[in-house]
């Protein structure tokens, strides 16, 4: 696992899926059409847990101006700035890899329990995956 450090919240246009994971594909598509130059933003996935146990995803794209949530009629998730730890994974090649790095880094014990797993999709091929840790 590699250590990152984000200096600075990142503000996040999103769209919640539907189901997880049968409504993330879908939720991506919205988030594109929403967003008009949305290739040339970085692309976020973000997975938490609910009060009733299930996992709630949101499809995102950078903020680049404040009040775009708005415009674009979507919503807004701030990923927190601070400690990471995270692996790089070609989810092409296996899209499950994301999954099991995700359920290798959770059993940190560093975790910011209060965190999400971040997404941060570096190319058409990479994903880098990441979980926050305590201050």
């Amino acid at each position: 696992m590699e250590n990152y450090l984000l200096e600075k919240d990142i503000r996040v246009l999103c769209v919640t899926a539907t189901s997880f994971p049968a409504g993330i594909q879908e939720a991506f598509s919205k988030i594109h059409s929403l967003i008009p130059d949305a290739a040339l933003r970085t692309t976020y996935g973000i997975s938490y847990g609910s009060p009733d146990g299930s996992i709630i995803y949101k499809a995102g794209m950078e903020a680049l101006q404040p009040a775009e949530a708005e415009q674009f009629g979507c919503e807004e998730y701030i990923i927190k700035k601070g400690k990471y730890i995270g692996r790089v994974v070609n989810w092409k090649k296996n899209v499950t890899q994301i999954g099991e790095t995700f359920q290798a880094l959770l059993t940190d014990p560093g975790l910011d329990k209060s965190g999400a797993c971040i997404e941060e999709y570096i190319n058409d091929d990479e994903v880098k995956c990441m979980v926050r840790l305590k201050d």
